[in-house]
C-alpha cells in the first residue's frame, strides 16, 4: 500500500511535468525499480501509474458503497 500512499505526490509530479518530487513518492519509485527490474519506464510513466491504480481502487471503492 505504499505506493497507494503515494498518489498525491504522484498526481502534483505530473502536474508539474516532473518538477515537484515529493517525499512519498521517490520510495514509491525506488521501491518499483527495485521490484520491477525488467521495467524500462521513466518516473513520469511510473508516477502516472501509481496514480491510474490509486483512481482504480477510488473508484471501485466509490461503486461497492
Amino acid at each position: 500500500m505504499a505506493l497507494l500512499a503515494a498518489h498525491d505526490d504522484a498526481a502534483a509530479f505530473i502536474a508539474s511535468d516532473g518538477q515537484l518530487r515529493g517525499a512519498r513518492l521517490e520510495p514509491a519509485l525506488r521501491y518499483l525499480r527495485r521490484t520491477q527490474a525488467k521495467l524500462h519506464a521513466s518516473d513520469l510513466e511510473l508516477a502516472q501509474a501509481i496514480l491510474v491504480q490509486w483512481l482504480s481502487l477510488f473508484f471501485l471503492e466509490s461503486f461497492h458503497a
